[in-house]
């Protein structure tokens, strides 16, 4: 997994990129259903589901508080034993105001679109 803007700032976009591959083969996994949850202070900011693209996929968040993150990946292929973790730090974003940041903290507009272009299995 990898993520732009490389330094997470509260207010921004971010698009985190995911890769799945056989560790044996190195093969990219097609249609991998998994779970995508982020963490902040011991709360859960966001759980969502989703399924690799020729082995790919974007999850895209905006963080509204600074602090350490917890980011899963959880249930790979189904499989409640399989799942991985990656830990960083959203920071304040000296481009936003305290009104611009007390804003975002009270909307509920966190979540953004699931990614439009993602295929059906059915």
């Amino acid at each position: 997994m990898a993520w732009s803007p490389k330094i997470l700032r509260i207010g921004e976009k971010v698009s985190f990129l995911l890769d799945f591959s056989d560790t044996l083969t190195n093969k990219r996994l097609h249609l991998l259903p998994y779970d995508f949850v982020i963490i902040q202070d011991g709360k859960e900011l966001l759980r969502r589901s989703g399924l690799s693209q020729v082995g790919s996929d974007v999850q895209e968040f905006r963080f509204t508080n600074p602090g350490a993150i917890n980011i899963t990946i959880e249930n790979v292929g189904g499989s409640k034993q399989t799942f991985t973790v990656f830990n960083s730090t959203v920071y304040q974003n000296p481009n936003i105001s305290q009104a611009g940041i007390n804003e975002l903290q009270q909307s509920q507009n966190n979540k953004l679109p699931t990614n439009p272009f993602q295929v059906n299995t059915l």
